[in-house]
């Protein structure tokens, strides 16, 4: 699967991969593939969404494509990188999925504890 356009952004002494499937369209999807050491080309999700969405893949930092020369793996550099990518691709980083998922883990995170 080829995609449309890929480019390489240097974020925190890191070089990132990213792929982006179709012209740009009214929303875009950012896609996060396992974590780090696991690459994955999420083709199959990437054909049934590249139709309706402009489709964003990247491969993590040290993973893949990508980079990591400071060796630094830290949850606030992984976070950067993908805000790297939204600002350089003008994104609002919001979707009702991101709020979703925090208020699951927080309420069943809480749950699981006070079973304990």
């Amino acid at each position: 699967m080829k995609p449309y356009s890929s480019k390489v952004l240097v974020n925190n002494q890191t070089s990132l991969h990213i792929q982006i499937f179709s012209e740009e369209k009214a929303d875009t999807i950012i896609l996060l593939h396992g974590g780090p050491g696991m690459p994955d080309p999420m083709t199959e999700v990437v054909n049934l969404l590249k139709d309706f969405f402009r489709v964003i893949t990247f491969d993590q930092r040290g993973t893949g494509n990508s980079t990591c020369k400071n060796c630094d793996y830290s949850m606030g550099n992984y976070v950067s990188d993908i805000d790297s990518i939204a600002d350089y691709l003008n994104l609002i980083p919001f979707t009702y999925l991101d709020i979703l998922g925090v208020v699951y883990m927080l309420k069943y995170t809480l749950r699981k504890d006070l079973k304990k």
